[in-house]
C-alpha cells in the first residue's frame, strides 16, 4: 500500500494527490512512459483528484470559492484517467502485435482496440490488458463531475 492509498483511506485527498504526483514523478524516472507502472500511477492520481473534486464540490455549498477548485480537480482527474487508459490501450495493442493477434500497430489506437475486441480466443495477456483499458473507459465516463 502506498502513502497515497493511506491518505485516501483517511480521507485526506489533498495529501493523496500530492503523494500520487510524487510517485508518478519517481516512477517516470525509473520506467518507460508506456509501462503498466506509469499507467497505475496516472490511474491512482486520477482517482485521488476525483475524490478531491467531489469533496470540494460538497464543500462549495458553504464556500463558493471551492466551485472553481472542484472543477479544476475534476478536469485533472479526467485527464489523468484518460492518460492511464491510453497507456493501457497501447500496451494491449503492443502485446496483440507481439502475439500475432493483429499484424501491426495502427495510428488510431481506439479503433485498433475495437478490432482486437472483435477477435475470438484472445491470449490471456491481451485479454487482461484489453479488459483493463475497457474498465478504464468506463471509469473516465463515470468519474465526470461536470
Amino acid at each position: 500500500m502506498s502513502l497515497g492509498d493511506v491518505d485516501m483511506e483517511k480521507g485526506d485527498f489533498e495529501s493523496a494527490v500530492e503523494d500520487h504526483k510524487e510517485a508518478l514523478k519517481l516512477r517516470t524516472g525509473l520506467f518507460p512512459e508506456n509501462s503498466r507502472k506509469i499507467a497505475d500511477c496516472y490511474f491512482f492520481l486520477g482517482i485521488s483528484q476525483y475524490y478531491l473534486a467531489q469533496n470540494n464540490a460538497l464543500l462549495s455549498e458553504d464556500d463558493e470559492s471551492l466551485v472553481k477548485v472542484a472543477e479544476e480537480n475534476a478536469k485533472e482527474s479526467k485527464k489523468n484517467l484518460e492518460k492511464s487508459r491510453s497507456i493501457l490501450g497501447n500496451l494491449c495493442i503492443e502485446k496483440a502485435v507481439e502475439m500475432k493477434v493483429v499484424e501491426n500497430k495502427e495510428e488510431d489506437w481506439e479503433k485498433q482496440l475495437e478490432t482486437i475486441k472483435q477477435k475470438t480466443d484472445l491470449p490471456k495477456e491481451v485479454k487482461e490488458l484489453l479488459d483493463l483499458a475497457e474498465d478504464m473507459k468506463d471509469n473516465v465516463v463515470l468519474r465526470e463531475l461536470y
